[in-house]
């Protein structure tokens, strides 16, 4: 039944109201560090960062990482990585370097639509040469959040 401002209601009908599935439903997920994490030459998860979530189908999704992060050797690649829950890698995010031991700062989101139920996003790393930290301590912090955006 169609509603109009002035509709009186009988004893007995029900008014129904639904959600538009056009609207942004916000932040499905996200971990805000309480720790560093290393960076190695092996590929490695980013302590914390993988988050699932229940997916619907034709919705656009963003995942945000953001960082400080050192290497221990000048110019060595420090390689950041969103994959799925079996670490098959979905989008190479950033190859960047870091000044010996100085930190830098790195934030990096990624647009993207996942089948209908149960999806896992996390993020990974390593370094060309040398080791490496992602600061989470000394009043620093990484996060990474997933984020419903709207219609796909």
């Amino acid at each position: 039944m169609a509603v109009s401002p002035n509709t009186n209601f009988t004893s007995g009908q029900i008014l129904t109201a639904t959600q538009a599935n056009n609207w942004p439903r916000g932040v499905m997920g996200y971990y805000v560090s309480t720790a560093n994490s290393a960076i190695g030459a092996a590929t490695a998860d980013i302590t914390g960062t993988s988050i699932t979530f229940t997916a619907e189908a034709n919705r656009l999704y963003r995942a945000l990482f953001t960082c400080d992060y050192s290497v221990t050797n000048a110019g060595a690649l420090a390689g950041f990585y969103m994959t799925d829950g079996s670490n098959n890698i979905i989008q190479n995010i950033a190859n960047t370097t870091s000044t010996n031991s100085g930190f830098a700062q790195i934030t990096v989101q990624f647009l993207f639509t996942a089948s209908a139920g149960s999806v896992t996003r996390k993020m990974r790393t390593d370094v060309s040469a040398g080791t490496g930290t992602i600061r989470g301590t000394s009043g620093q912090v990484y996060m990474f959040s997933i984020e419903d955006m709207g219609p796909a």
